[in-house]
């Protein structure tokens, strides 16, 4: 594609062809954050891939293996710091519902990872949606109005997720525990 003058290469074209020199979850944060800005949807990475694999063509592995991890069951990650979750202390404890649709008086959100048998929620709350004073009553507003909808919020910021995901794995397990939650095996 040529833009002003010079060949360019297309956002989903140099998603994919990070896969060269990035690791799959790298490549995975870049199809997330290029979803976010409403680049291209997984379905489009997944159609470019089978349109330009062919033997020798490098990055490709890693571009499909990416593509694996951007999805939480049938639906991608939201963000970054969701993926993290899923892919770190997620990946300790039982299956859990993926943004669980909630309706507290007139007010309708969703759950990042929900266990609605039981009402307990796992929040990830990253820092850059937060920054302003809306986002920061929305977000109090919201936990307020689940804890009136009887649900126990447990919530997971970037450096928990990050750096120390057991200790999250075993807050999250006690609470279950705490909630009387079945755990099946």
């Amino acid at each position: 594609m040529i833009r002003s003058g010079i060949l360019t290469v297309k956002p989903l074209l140099t998603a994919i062809d990070l896969g060269v020199v990035l690791s799959p979850m790298e490549v995975a944060e870049v199809l997330i954050r290029a979803r976010q800005l409403k680049l291209f949807e997984p379905d489009a990475v997944r159609a470019e891939i089978a349109r330009i694999t062919r033997p020798g063509r490098t990055g490709i592995r890693n571009a499909r293996a990416a593509l694996e991890l951007v999805m939480i069951g049938d639906r991608p990650a939201d963000s970054v710091l969701e993926l993290r979750f899923h892919h770190g202390p997620g990946r300790m404890l039982p299956p859990y519902e993926y943004q669980w649709p909630v309706e507290v008086r007139g007010h309708k959100f969703r759950i990042d990872f929900a266990y609605p048998s039981v009402k307990v929620a796992i929040e990830v709350q990253g820092y850059e949606t937060r920054v302003t004073r809306a986002a920061f009553d929305d977000e109090a507003l919201r936990t307020r109005l689940l804890a009136v909808d009887g649900w126990t919020v447990v919530p997971c910021t970037w450096t928990h997720v990050q750096f120390d995901p057991m200790t999250v794995a075993s807050d999250v397990l006690a609470t279950l525990g705490a909630a009387n939650y079945v755990f099946r095996g």
